[in-house]
This record gives structure tokens, C-alpha cells and sequence, in this order.
């Protein structure tokens, strides 16, 4: 509600003015926020920086004078905050968000190894699609790398390029579920003493495209179909695109991984001594997972 009107002293109020009208304006002052003056009926740079104040909230030009405008403003409004704020305060506002998240979903903890993960798997995903986004040149193989290309592309140039060298009998193959841990020969075949099986060439034709391991390793440990399974997305046969893993078997850890290559159900693998081709169906119970 409005306060009661004091009549206007008839004069502006000013540095050096004093009585009981002074008081009076200072009083009111003092019921707005800010410094709080002492009621001693003498306008000084005190009064005045309050009254420059008011004068600037109300965009009312900051004089420092109060003449017959300024004195109605000041005597007939509420006191208003000098500096208004939004009524509701930041503690506030944080817990009404906080009530507003799921309970489900507030209630979930993650280890630091699986944020870990989540924030690797996060970073892949944007790093990906940026390279499809931007697409160099076509692939091309060099030794057991390959540049340009999309991620998904140099995928698909490294497994044909193993199996034409297999074919061509110019690639280093056998099979071994046996043996030292390499992922740098994908292409051209690992040495005699190094494992050599599916999951294992897999892992390394990743490498030799310049991504991340599917299994999550860092590619410093051996891995499996199980850790490609767990590491991995499970996706539908239609979400199913190049470059993306087909495992074979009932459940994890499953029995054989093949790479997907397309068009239609085309896929390479190494689940004998050669890196040939296959299908989606070359064995029973095939499941599909992506890395990306």
C-alpha cells in the first residue's frame, strides 16, 4: 500500500539543506534497501548518493536533487528494493530443479571406471560423427593403416584389402586362439607366436582404421567376443551399417565375430586359417552390435 503523503517542502532539497523536511526524506529513504542514513536532518553525500540511487532505479535522471517530481515518487510509492531481484532465490531455484529430475534417475551412481566409459563412449560418438560429417578423400591403404576416408569407410577398405591379400596369397595367415597379443597386423597377417583369431583381428582392423578399441581396452589387453559384446551397442539387423560387428552363438560371450562390410548380408572374418568372406548367416543365432 502507498505510504502516507508528506506535503513537499516547497523548495528542492539539496547538499547543505536542512530541518525537518530533510528528516523526513531521509527517513523514507531509509525504508528502501541500501545503506541506511542517520536521520540528523542534514543533506549530506550520504542523502544524496541514496537519493542519486532511487533516481537511477526509476531511470529518473541521478541529480542528487529532490524537487516537487522526485519528493511525490519518493513519499508515494512502496518502498521497492532500490536494485529489484527475481523473488525467487538462487537456493531456491536449485531445489526446485532438483525436484523437478526423476527420482529414478537421481537415484543412479556410477562407478568412476563405468563414468569413465560413459564419457569415452560419449566423446567417440561426437568424434564419429564429425569424421562423417567431413569426409576426406577416398580410403587408402598403406601397410597395416589406412587414411581418408570415414571411420566406417576405412573400416570396410582394411578387411577387403586383409582378405584380397589372403586370397592373393601375399597375406602372413593362420588361425590361433593361442599365443602373444598383437592388433598391428590386420592387414598384413600377425608373425608365427602372436594369437591370431577372430576377435583378435577385429580388434585390429579397428586400430588399422585409426579408432578407438571396441573392447574398451585401449588396445593393451587381449580381448574376446565377450568384451566386444560388452563394450559395444547391441543394434537391430536394420540399424546394421558398415563397419559395424556381427557375433554369432546364444548368448555372451558368444562363439564367432564377423565385420560387417555390406551391401545386403555380406561380411569378413577370420574363423579358420584364412581372412575370407561370409553373411550375416553364415552361422546360427547372429547378433548385432556397433562401436560407434
Amino acid at each position: 500500500m502507498p505510504s502516507t503523503r508528506h506535503p513537499y517542502p516547497g523548495r528542492p532539497l539539496k547538499i547543505g539543506s536542512k530541518g525537518p523536511h530533510v528528516r523526513e526524506l531521509q527517513q523514507r529513504l531509509n525504508t528502501f534497501r541500501g545503506v541506511q542514513l542517520a536521520t540528523d536532518g542534514e543533506f549530506g553525500d550520504a542523502t544524496e548518493q541514496k537519493v542519486k540511487h532511487f533516481q537511477e532505479n526509476r531511470h529518473l535522471g541521478a541529480t542528487g536533487v529532490v524537487d516537487a517530481v522526485i519528493w511525490d515518487r519518493i513519499f508515494d510509492n512502496p518502498a521497492p528494493r532500490l536494485h529489484p531481484r527475481n523473488p525467487e532465490s538462487r537456493a531456491a531455484k536449485l531445489r526446485r530443479l532438483r525436484e523437478e529430475v526423476p527420482i529414478r534417475q537421481r537415484q543412479i551412481k556410477f562407478s568412476e571406471g563405468e563414468r569413465r566409459r560413459l564419457l569415452e563412449r560419449r566423446l567417440d560418438r561426437v568424434t564419429h560423427a564429425i569424421d562423417d560429417l567431413v569426409t576426406p578423400a577416398e580410403p587408402q591403404v598403406e601397410g597395416n593403416h589406412v587414411r581418408g576416408g570415414n571411420p566406417r569407410e576405412r573400416l570396410v577398405a582394411a578387411a577387403l584389402a586383409a582378405s584380397r591379400l589372403d586370397a592373393e596369397g601375399r597375406r602372413h595367415s593362420f588361425y590361433s586362439e593361442t599365443g602373444r597379443w598383437t592388433v598391428d597386423y590386420a592387414i598384413t597377417g600377425e608373425p608365427r607366436g602372436y594369437r591370431s583369431d577372430c576377435s583378435q583381428w577385429v580388434t585390429s582392423v579397428y586400430k588399422a582404421a585409426g579408432l578407438p578399441d571396441p573392447n574398451g581396452n585401449g588396445y593393451g589387453l587381449p580381448s574376446y567376443t565377450g568384451t566386444l559384446a560388452g563394450h559395444c551397442r547391441r543394434i537391430t539387423r536394420a540399424q546394421l551399417r558398415p563397419g559395424d560387428l556381427v557375433l554369432f552363438g546364444s548368448a555372451p560371450p558368444y562363439v564367432h565375430v564377423e565385420l560387417y562390410v555390406g551391401p545386403g548380408e555380406q561380411t569378413i572374418g577370420h574363423g579358420s586359417a584364412p581372412v575370407d568372406g561370409g553373411t550375416t548367416g553364415i552361422l546360427p543365432e547372429p547378433h548385432f552390435y556397433t562401436a560407434f
